[in-house]
């Protein structure tokens, strides 16, 4: 079996640490990028913008930013159920520390709108998501404030 790499148009901009998740809407899968880290890379380039790719038409679009005084980075993404799960991540304080956040955003690609879900119990970072059943979404490990994570944490959409 012969694989290889294929271009596709680049983001609008450069982010790292951001969460991307794929959803199939109408036939189609489109490729969803929130909030992450600018081409600063200080503090002040954690962003709450967020774009969607459409791989009909091969074609970036900007979509209301996260909600939030704050952006964060380090969060996971998944699309279930035509709507895209933003959980966990982390905020940069002031004085430079780290603050894992409980937050579940629920973007709906169909209105361009979020919705809060519920907070994750342990609030976590650089973590490991997964969908079973098309319902469950489970956020294994991370990082919280100071420590590793070894909870599995399951979300029921």
């Amino acid at each position: 079996m012969h694989a290889e790499w294929l271009d596709e148009p680049s983001l609008p901009e450069p982010l790292t640490n951001n969460a991307v998740a794929g959803l199939t809407i109408d036939g189609t899968l489109y490729l969803f990028s929130f909030m992450g880290l600018d081409a600063t890379k200080t503090p002040a380039g954690i962003t709450r913008r967020a774009f969607a790719f459409d791989t009909r038409t091969r074609r970036w679009t900007p979509i209301h930013p996260v909600p939030g005084r704050l952006g964060r980075i380090a969060a996971t993404a998944q699309g279930v159920d035509e709507r895209v799960y933003i959980l966990g991540g982390y905020t940069v304080a002031l004085d430079g520390h780290e603050v894992s956040v409980p937050n579940v955003d629920i973007y709906d690609p169909q209105r361009d709108r979020y919705d809060a879900g519920a907070p994750v119990p342990v609030p976590v970072d650089d973590s490991v998501s997964g969908i079973w059943r098309d319902r469950f979404i489970y956020l294994i490990s991370g990082w919280s404030q100071q420590d590793n994570v070894p909870n599995v944490q399951v979300y029921d959409t």
